[in-house]
C-alpha cells in the first residue's frame, strides 16, 4: 500500500493505493465517522485484482480543504 497526498483544486486529498494503474480501478469511500484507514486491512488483497484507492473524504484524516460546490460540473473540472 502507497499512501500520497493529491492535489485537487484547493484541496489535499489523502489516498491509500495499492495494485497496477493499468487494472480497473476500484475506488474506496468510506462513512461517517470512518476514515480511509478502515480498509488498510482489505486494501493490499484488493490490490492484487483491481487498481485500489481510498480516500479520506474532505476535512476527514489526512484530507484538507472543502470543494468550491458539491454541484456535479464543479467537482468535474477539479480533476482537469
Amino acid at each position: 500500500m502507497l499512501v500520497q497526498t493529491l492535489e485537487a483544486g484547493d484541496m489535499q486529498l489523502a489516498v491509500s493505493m495499492a495494485g497496477d494503474p493499468g487494472r480497473p480501478a476500484l475506488i474506496l469511500l468510506h462513512g461517517w465517522p470512518h476514515s480511509r484507514k478502515i480498509y488498510d486491512g482489505v486494501i493490499d488483497e484488493l490490490g492484487a485484482r483491481y487498481f485500489t484507492l481510498a480516500f479520506d473524504l474532505p476535512e476527514i484524516g489526512g484530507s484538507r480543504g472543502t470543494p468550491p460546490s458539491a454541484e456535479k460540473k464543479v467537482l468535474m473540472l477539479l480533476r482537469s
